[in-house]
């Protein structure tokens, strides 16, 4: 890798001061100059992280009680907040509280009159706190005489941090599957300072209260344990408490119309899980394994949880999938799903990734954004922990296999560690779980757990840093990891392995021979590390990637796997750290094949060439899934040559077979690999694989036994696969209609697509050659058997609500589209399509992009209604409202199908009137300022 460009800052730490400006390129030399080398010490660099400091503060909040009322259809919120503190210095004349656009009615200290100024981004007052000289205000344990209270009374209208869903609209007609009133709150990064007066620093920990006076229709979720609900004319006042000091984003509020199903986990814990009262039967597959994730990671990390309840609460129209507040997550309703949906997308990573984040985020918490690895790391770490006690191995090594394989993508644009602010999401979460994974393959689960457990002991309830983590791996175990972290998580990059390896007949045996069939090349050498006797293994292993001020050659063990011809495996372990390396092993018997990083618990590229032989035997005996897979993957290509390569090699070297000889062979390898494995993406790369041969789909092959079990795959990518692949023919018009009632929705929107676009009858030339108009209501499909029609299509889809509403969507776009084709085709004659029929369809599909749908289901009917290129007044003004909203993920789609409806000059000309004229939004009740005007005029012109 080049040097990063002059954006990119680095900090050096020399041995000796650093003498003039030039430093960076000395360093430079330092490290790709050998003789530089022998006459300088060396020096150590690392990428600059401008925010990975903390504040000044002068004060330490150690309680924060909020009382707050809302005035929801105004989104404003009425507010009452003290902070109990002690000074952490000498002199407090000031103090800063973030409050940007935060109206301060009054402020007060210990019950007199406080003065105060407010400025864009806060408010500041002057207690003017002294003590004795060289008395520090702050001792542990002097009591409570030198803790202070200020109370701020105030108004917010506020941009971020609380949401108000809703409120607006006029009444919503099916709340079964429409939107929700609601209001709640999403702190981080620092976005509770919005709606709160308060020093919004992660550093600082405080217990807080919170009282909340609402509407007693709706039910109101806080952090902690509910200590009281009393009534207040229409009013409920709700009053919250945690148990244990924690950060202040992590404060949270979530109101709604709620069901509230109670549970205690195995190990004690009670939990709450909020949810819509509509459709129960989605309860269990939403909340499924959320009891045994809690005790899994009180017994992982040897820490119970801390906080004495758990809630969970769904809410709508969320930026992110959830949000780990202490002791209440919140999580996006997109993961309200019944049983279908569950096999597609299902919330048991992310709900054990939220409470992970329990104990990493919210018991112990990151001093500062640089240190945001340390939660977010590990909350994407053990989820794949959990996956792994639930559903097997294979599932944990997959998990991790995808996590590496974001790691090294984000590895291809720069060079920025894991610990740093700048990291990113791709270095946070996939890189940072699986520089963990490392780190306990390298420690050992059992040393791995015991550092984990001291670390949470040691710090519990505080701030940490990377170094707390170090040390109490060294402490916890004797092991010093220094230079695993420094290579790992304080740098950046990945090493790109090429290795090879070959055997020969090792000297002294004469003897010996070797399988010519494996092409294993024949020399002599003598030196080994391990005494086997006959043979020489040997193994060549470069450090192949580029190397800068920051990135240098990594250190790590990696496991080596001999494959055996009897079908035996052992494994040894290398240590790679240095540019190139030579291994010798002997062995008494001749490996087939070498499998390198065996199990792939390294994050790498791995450039190793091997024949088809060797891959082929790697599929079929690699201990490890992981391993088989990589060679399945490997095998993609070159069939003709397969069937005849494992021949030789299994049965001792039957002569090449040609032409379509080799293919039929490797189809019989695919067919009994689908026999061995069980494991999900095997499955989907064999059949990938085996519907890709060439000459498949000819009868003469026999295949319709693997399509049958492709088509009854306990999974749905399996079918998926299938239902890409099938040929629309209608030899496999049985296939399509099992496709269209799949238990997969997307599986049956897959199938949808596939077959709209066939040709149908003609039902006018019927007409005209003196059918009857009964005929024309007949089912296509009945007029052509072979194959589907559009009815058939609509038919199969029309009760279907799909996930987040997708065959809903579908059924109205390809209904729409139907009924206009067919009142073309059949005019005005008895029997056909009614007249206003089209617009039903569209007037419905329309409706799904506004504000009384959450916002997939939104985002969704827009790109049909690009599909069908149709923009109106009220899809212009449902663009409008998302375009105005908070929820960027509803928002950029909105621009991008205004901007594409733009290109059209009728349709710009609709547009601009629709802005200009700024009417009383028919649908939504609202008119536009003048700066949403010009906003919205801007993305138009």
């Amino acid at each position: 890798m080049p040097l990063p460009s002059t954006t990119t800052e680095y900090t050096s730490n020399p041995a000796h001061p650093p003498a003039s400006k030039y430093l960076h390129l000395l360093a430079f030399l330092l490290l790709s100059t050998t003789n530089l080398k022998a006459q300088f010490p060396e020096t150590q660099a690392y990428h600059m992280d401008p925010g990975g400091h903390e504040r000044n503060r002068n004060i330490d909040v150690l309680h924060m009680k909020l009382e707050v009322s809302f005035d929801a259809p105004k989104k404003t919120v009425y507010g009452k907040v003290t902070h109990t503190f002690e000074p952490l210095q000498s002199v407090v004349d000031t103090i800063f509280f973030d409050a940007p656009g935060i109206n301060i009615l009054n402020a007060s200290m210990d019950g007199k009159r406080l003065a105060f100024k407010t400025i864009p981004t806060g408010v500041v007052v002057y207690p003017g706190l002294t003590s004795e000289a060289y008395q520090p205000m702050n001792v542990q344990n002097h009591g409570a005489s030198m803790q202070y209270k200020i109370t701020f009374e105030y108004i917010a209208k506020p941009a971020k941090g609380i949401y108000f869903i809703g409120w607006n609209l006029g009444e919503i007609g099916s709340p079964d599957e429409m939107t929700h009133r609601q209001i709640w709150t999403q702190g981080q990064g620092i976005d509770n300072r919005y709606w709160i007066p308060m020093i919004d620093d992660r550093s600082d920990k405080f217990v807080t209260e919170t009282v909340v006076t609402f509407d007693e229709k709706y039910q109101v979720l806080s952090n902690g344990t509910l200590l009281s609900k009393t009534l207040n004319k229409n009013n409920c006042i709700w009053h919250y408490k945690i148990n244990n000091p924690h950060a202040g984003y992590l404060l949270m509020l979530a109101i709604g119309d709620y069901g509230v199903k109670k549970s205690v986990s195995p190990a004690g814990t009670p939990m709450q899980f909020w949810h819509y009262r509509e459709h129960p039967e989605r309860i269990e597959p939403t909340a499924r394994y959320s009891e045994q994730i809690i005790d899994f990671l009180s017994n992982e990390t040897g820490i119970k949880y801390p906080w004495i309840t758990y809630s969970q609460v769904m809410i709508q129209d969320f930026m992110f999938g959830a949000m780990e507040n202490t002791s209440a997550t919140t999580f996006g309703d997109f993961f309200w799903v019944d049983k279908r949906s569950f096999q597609e997308r299902n919330y048991i990573t992310v709900n054990a990734h939220e409470a992970t984040h329990q104990w990493f985020g919210d018991y112990i918490t990151g001093r500062h954004d640089g240190e945001q690895w340390l939660q977010e790391s590990f909350a994407t770490f053990y989820p794949g922990l959990f996956l792994g006690s639930i559903y097997g191995n294979d599932e944990r090594s997959w998990y991790f296999h995808e996590q590496m394989k974001g790691a090294v993508a984000a590895g291809k644009a720069n060079s920025l560690p894991v610990r740093n602010s700048a990291a990113g999401s791709s270095r946070h979460y996939p890189k940072g779980a699986s520089v963990l994974y490392m780190l306990q393959h390298v420690l050992g689960e059992e040393n791995y757990r015991k550092s984990i457990n001291l670390y949470l002991n040691r710090h519990g309830l505080q701030t940490v840093e990377t170094w707390d983590l170090q040390k109490a791996i060294i402490d916890a175990t004797g092991i010093n990891m220094d230079w695993f972290f420094d290579q790992w998580i304080h740098r950046g990059g990945e090493p790109i392995y090429a290795a090879n390896w070959a055997c020969s007949i090792a000297a002294g045996n004469p003897s010996a021979t070797i399988n010519k069939a494996s092409n294993i090349e024949t020399s002599n050498l003598t030196h080994v590390d391990v005494l086997i006797p006959e043979f020489d293994a040997e193994i060549n292993v470069k450090q192949t990637q580029n190397q800068d001020i920051v990135v240098g050659l990594f250190r790590m063990p990696i496991n080596i796997e001999f494959l055996y011809a009897d079908g035996s495996q052992e494994k040894r372990t290398i240590l790679i750290d240095k540019a190139q390396h030579t291994f010798h092993f002997k062995t008494s018997k001749v490996p087939v094949t070498v499998v390198f990083d065996a199990g792939s618990h390294v994050i790498k590229t791995l450039e190793m060439q091997k024949s088809s032989t060797e891959w082929l035997w790697q599929m079929e005996h690699g201990s490890s899934m992981l391993d088989r897979y990589d060679a399945l993957v490997a095998l993609r290509g070159n069939v003709e040559l397969y069937g005849s390569l494992h021949e030789n090699l299994t049965q001792g070297g039957m002569a090449a077979q040609q032409g379509n000889a080799g293919i039929i062979n490797f189809k019989t390898v695919l067919e009994q690999a689908w026999n061995r494995e069980n494991f999900r993406e095997m499955q989907v790369e064999i059949a990938t694989q085996w519907l890709s041969l060439p000459g498949i789909w000819n009868k003469s092959n026999n295949s319709d036994i693997m399509i049958q079990k492709f088509a009854n795959s306990v999974h749905p990518a399996v079918r998926k696969i299938l239902l890409e692949r099938l040929p629309l023919e209608p030899t496999f018009r049985e296939l399509f209609l099992k496709g269209l009632k799949d238990s997969s929705y997307s599986n049956i929107e897959l199938a949808v697509n596939r077959l709209w676009n066939l040709p149908q009858n003609n039902t006018t030339q019927q007409a005209s050659a003196g059918a009857s108009p009964s005929t024309w209501a007949t089912p296509l499909a009945q007029l052509e058997p072979e194959f589907i029609s559009h009815r058939d299509i609509l038919e199969a889809i029309k009760e279907e609500n799909g996930y987040l509403h997708n065959l809903k969507v579908k059924y109205f776009e390809l209904a729409y589209t139907d009924a206009l084709e067919q009142r073309q085709k059949q005019g005005a004659l008895q029997g056909g399509r009614t007249e206003n029929e089209p617009q039903i369809f569209l007037n419905s599909l329309i409706s799904m992009t506004g504000p009384y749908y959450e916002f997939r289901t939104r985002t969704n009917a827009m790109a049909a209604l690009k599909r069908l290129n149709v923009l109106t007044p009220e899809l212009a003004q449902h663009l409008f409202d998302a375009i105005l909203g908070f929820n960027s993920r509803l928002a950029q789609p909105a621009i991008e199908l205004l901007q594409y409806f733009k290109q059209q000059s009728h349709y710009k000309l609709l547009i601009i009137k629709e802005i200009q004229e700024s009417p009383a939004h028919p649908y939504l009740g609202r008119t536009y300022t003048a700066e949403e005007q010009k906003r919205l005029l801007s993305i138009v012109q």
